[in-house]
Protein backbone atom coordinates (compact mmCIF):
# COMPACT_ATOMS: atom_id res chain seq x y z
CA UNK A 1 0.00 0.00 0.00
CA UNK A 2 2.66 2.32 0.75
CA UNK A 3 4.37 1.47 -2.69
CA UNK A 4 1.25 2.26 -4.51
CA UNK A 5 1.14 5.52 -2.36
CA UNK A 6 4.82 6.32 -3.35
CA UNK A 7 4.22 5.86 -7.38
CA UNK A 8 1.02 7.68 -7.08
CA UNK A 9 3.94 10.93 -5.59
CA UNK A 10 6.25 10.28 -8.22
CA UNK A 11 4.54 12.03 -11.85
CA UNK A 12 6.85 14.48 -12.05
CA UNK A 13 8.83 15.57 -14.89
CA UNK A 14 10.91 12.53 -16.17
CA UNK A 15 13.34 14.19 -17.93
CA UNK A 16 13.76 16.85 -15.58
CA UNK A 17 14.63 13.98 -13.29
CA UNK A 18 16.96 11.79 -15.28
CA UNK A 19 18.84 15.22 -16.42
CA UNK A 20 18.74 16.14 -12.61
CA UNK A 21 20.41 12.49 -11.61
CA UNK A 22 22.93 12.30 -14.51
CA UNK A 23 24.77 15.40 -13.11
CA UNK A 24 24.72 13.85 -9.31
CA UNK A 25 25.91 10.55 -11.16
CA UNK A 26 28.81 12.37 -12.32
CA UNK A 27 29.59 13.90 -8.76
CA UNK A 28 29.43 10.32 -7.54
CA UNK A 29 31.97 9.29 -10.02
CA UNK A 30 34.20 11.80 -9.65
CA UNK A 31 34.01 12.02 -5.59
CA UNK A 32 34.20 8.08 -5.64
CA UNK A 33 38.39 8.64 -6.24
CA UNK A 34 38.02 10.27 -2.58
CA UNK A 35 39.58 8.07 -0.16
CA UNK A 36 38.48 8.01 3.23
CA UNK A 37 38.49 5.79 6.47
CA UNK A 38 36.90 2.11 5.55
CA UNK A 39 34.10 1.13 8.23
CA UNK A 40 32.57 -2.15 8.57
CA UNK A 41 29.11 -3.19 7.84
CA UNK A 42 26.41 -6.04 7.54
CA UNK A 43 24.63 -6.70 4.36
CA UNK A 44 21.39 -9.13 4.12
CA UNK A 45 19.72 -9.49 0.97
CA UNK A 46 16.50 -11.92 0.33
CA UNK A 47 15.13 -12.06 -3.15
CA UNK A 48 13.11 -13.55 -5.89
CA UNK A 49 14.96 -12.23 -8.66
CA UNK A 50 16.45 -14.24 -11.73
CA UNK A 51 19.66 -14.31 -13.21
CA UNK A 52 19.33 -12.75 -15.82
CA UNK A 53 16.25 -10.92 -14.73
CA UNK A 54 12.99 -11.44 -16.58
CA UNK A 55 12.78 -7.42 -16.94
CA UNK A 56 15.32 -4.54 -16.53
CA UNK A 57 13.26 -1.57 -16.55
CA UNK A 58 13.11 0.06 -13.59
CA UNK A 59 11.83 3.55 -11.45
CA UNK A 60 13.30 4.96 -8.41
CA UNK A 61 10.13 6.12 -6.73
CA UNK A 62 10.17 8.98 -3.53
CA UNK A 63 8.79 8.24 -0.25
CA UNK A 64 6.12 10.77 0.96
CA UNK A 65 8.73 12.36 2.55
CA UNK A 66 11.20 12.22 0.29
CA UNK A 67 9.09 13.96 -2.50
CA UNK A 68 11.41 17.37 -3.80
CA UNK A 69 14.07 16.05 -1.78
CA UNK A 70 17.74 17.08 -3.37
CA UNK A 71 19.08 14.47 -0.61
CA UNK A 72 17.08 11.97 -1.68
CA UNK A 73 17.97 12.81 -5.68
CA UNK A 74 21.30 12.55 -4.59
CA UNK A 75 20.98 8.67 -3.38
CA UNK A 76 18.95 7.63 -5.88
CA UNK A 77 21.19 9.18 -8.76
CA UNK A 78 23.81 6.63 -6.74
CA UNK A 79 21.65 3.54 -6.85
CA UNK A 80 20.81 4.31 -10.61
CA UNK A 81 24.23 4.33 -11.76
CA UNK A 82 25.22 1.16 -9.81
CA UNK A 83 22.02 -0.28 -11.23
CA UNK A 84 23.22 0.66 -15.17
CA UNK A 85 26.38 -1.20 -14.49
CA UNK A 86 24.58 -4.70 -13.84
CA UNK A 87 22.45 -3.82 -16.69
CA UNK A 88 19.62 -2.35 -16.16
CA UNK A 89 17.68 0.42 -17.39
CA UNK A 90 15.85 3.70 -15.62
CA UNK A 91 12.76 4.55 -17.43
CA UNK A 92 9.50 6.69 -16.76
CA UNK A 93 7.05 4.96 -13.83
CA UNK A 94 4.59 4.57 -16.51
CA UNK A 95 7.09 2.50 -18.73
CA UNK A 96 9.01 0.60 -15.63
CA UNK A 97 7.78 -3.22 -14.82
CA UNK A 98 9.93 -2.92 -11.60
CA UNK A 99 9.86 0.10 -8.75
CA UNK A 100 12.32 0.44 -6.05
CA UNK A 101 12.23 2.64 -3.05
CA UNK A 102 14.93 3.11 -0.22
CA UNK A 103 15.01 4.57 2.89
CA UNK A 104 17.74 5.21 5.73
CA UNK A 105 17.59 6.21 9.87
CA UNK A 106 19.90 6.64 12.55
CA UNK A 107 19.36 5.14 16.30
CA UNK A 108 21.02 5.94 19.14
CA UNK A 109 21.74 3.45 22.17
CA UNK A 110 23.89 3.28 24.88
CA UNK A 111 26.23 0.76 25.45
CA UNK A 112 28.13 -0.58 28.54
CA UNK A 113 31.22 -2.04 28.75
CA UNK A 114 33.89 -3.02 31.84
CA UNK A 115 37.36 -1.72 31.51
CA UNK A 116 40.32 -2.39 34.01
CA UNK A 117 41.97 -0.35 36.20
CA UNK A 118 45.53 -0.59 36.90
CA UNK A 119 46.99 0.93 39.48
CA UNK A 120 50.07 0.29 42.65
CA UNK A 121 49.66 -3.30 44.24
CA UNK A 122 52.71 -2.75 46.41
CA UNK A 123 56.23 -2.63 46.21
CA UNK A 124 58.48 -4.54 44.22
CA UNK A 125 62.22 -3.19 45.57
CA UNK A 126 63.27 -1.05 47.93
CA UNK A 127 67.12 0.86 47.42
CA UNK A 128 68.72 3.06 49.70
CA UNK A 129 71.49 5.10 49.53
CA UNK A 130 73.25 7.09 52.43
CA UNK A 131 76.80 8.72 54.25
CA UNK A 132 78.33 7.80 56.87
CA UNK A 133 80.28 10.22 58.80
CA UNK A 134 83.28 9.63 62.00
CA UNK A 135 84.16 12.26 64.32
CA UNK A 136 85.85 11.31 67.30
CA UNK A 137 83.97 8.78 69.14
CA UNK A 138 80.87 10.16 66.89
CA UNK A 139 79.29 8.30 64.43
CA UNK A 140 76.21 9.82 61.92
CA UNK A 141 74.49 8.46 59.23
CA UNK A 142 72.26 10.12 56.38
CA UNK A 143 70.45 8.01 53.99
CA UNK A 144 67.31 7.75 51.30
CA UNK A 145 65.50 4.79 50.70
CA UNK A 146 63.60 4.53 47.51
CA UNK A 147 60.67 2.26 46.61
CA UNK A 148 60.02 0.72 42.89
CA UNK A 149 56.49 0.09 43.21
CA UNK A 150 54.70 -2.59 41.41
CA UNK A 151 51.53 -2.37 39.57
CA UNK A 152 48.82 -4.35 38.22
CA UNK A 153 44.95 -4.98 38.49
CA UNK A 154 42.86 -2.97 41.02
CA UNK A 155 39.58 -2.98 39.70
CA UNK A 156 37.05 -2.86 37.16
CA UNK A 157 35.09 0.64 35.74
CA UNK A 158 31.90 0.33 33.90
CA UNK A 159 32.29 3.00 30.59
CA UNK A 160 28.78 4.46 28.94
CA UNK A 161 29.40 5.07 25.13
CA UNK A 162 26.56 6.10 22.39
CA UNK A 163 26.37 3.85 19.68
CA UNK A 164 24.63 4.73 16.58
CA UNK A 165 23.47 1.99 13.97
CA UNK A 166 22.70 3.63 10.54
CA UNK A 167 20.46 1.35 8.52
CA UNK A 168 19.80 1.39 4.69
CA UNK A 169 16.73 -0.60 3.38
CA UNK A 170 15.95 -0.87 -0.35
CA UNK A 171 12.72 -2.51 -1.65
CA UNK A 172 11.96 -3.59 -4.80
CA UNK A 173 8.83 -5.10 -6.27
CA UNK A 174 6.78 -5.66 -9.41
CA UNK A 175 4.82 -2.82 -10.70
CA UNK A 176 1.38 -3.65 -9.81
CA UNK A 177 -1.71 -2.84 -11.89
CA UNK A 178 -3.37 0.84 -11.79
CA UNK A 179 -6.31 -1.21 -10.37
CA UNK A 180 -4.21 -3.59 -7.98
CA UNK A 181 -3.77 -2.87 -4.27
CA UNK A 182 -1.30 -6.00 -4.19
CA UNK A 183 2.20 -5.24 -4.39
CA UNK A 184 5.02 -8.12 -4.91
CA UNK A 185 8.18 -7.50 -3.61
CA UNK A 186 11.07 -9.74 -5.04
CA UNK A 187 13.85 -8.12 -3.41
CA UNK A 188 14.62 -6.45 0.03
CA UNK A 189 17.92 -5.38 1.28
CA UNK A 190 19.41 -4.39 4.47
CA UNK A 191 22.76 -2.34 5.40
CA UNK A 192 23.26 -1.78 8.74
CA UNK A 193 26.61 0.04 10.72
CA UNK A 194 27.54 1.32 13.80
CA UNK A 195 29.62 4.08 14.82
CA UNK A 196 30.75 7.25 17.19
CA UNK A 197 29.11 9.73 14.90
CA UNK A 198 25.37 10.55 14.47
CA UNK A 199 26.20 11.70 11.02
CA UNK A 200 24.63 8.92 8.39
CA UNK A 201 25.68 11.20 5.49
CA UNK A 202 29.47 10.35 5.82
CA UNK A 203 28.68 6.00 4.64
CA UNK A 204 25.76 6.16 3.31
CA UNK A 205 26.71 6.73 -0.31
CA UNK A 206 29.36 3.27 1.12
CA UNK A 207 26.25 1.94 2.34
CA UNK A 208 24.94 1.53 -1.23
CA UNK A 209 28.06 0.82 -2.67
CA UNK A 210 28.20 -2.18 -0.42
CA UNK A 211 24.44 -3.16 -1.35
CA UNK A 212 24.92 -3.01 -5.10
CA UNK A 213 28.05 -4.32 -5.55
CA UNK A 214 26.78 -7.94 -5.86
CA UNK A 215 23.65 -7.24 -6.69
CA UNK A 216 21.29 -9.15 -6.21
CA UNK A 217 23.72 -11.41 -4.03
CA UNK A 218 22.64 -14.54 -2.98
CA UNK A 219 19.08 -15.02 -1.41
CA UNK A 220 19.09 -15.42 2.48
CA UNK A 221 22.98 -14.62 2.52
CA UNK A 222 24.83 -12.04 5.39
CA UNK A 223 27.89 -10.90 4.32
CA UNK A 224 29.93 -8.61 7.27
CA UNK A 225 32.23 -6.33 4.86
CA UNK A 226 34.54 -3.70 5.25
CA UNK A 227 33.69 -0.57 3.06
CA UNK A 228 35.92 2.08 1.78
CA UNK A 229 34.25 5.58 1.93
CA UNK A 230 33.53 6.68 -1.65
Amino acid sequence: MQLIQCMRTARVSFATTVVSWSLLSLIVIVTAGCAGNSFRADVSTFHLMDKPPKSTRFAIVPMKHQVDSLEFAQYAATIWYLLKKHGYEQVPLDSADLILVFDYSVNGRTKLSTVPIIGVTGVQAATTYGTASVFGSFRTYSGTTYFQPSYGLVGFDTVAETVYRKTLVVHIAEKPPADSKHVNYIFQGTVRTDGESDSIHSVLRGMIFALFDQFPGNSGELRRITVERP
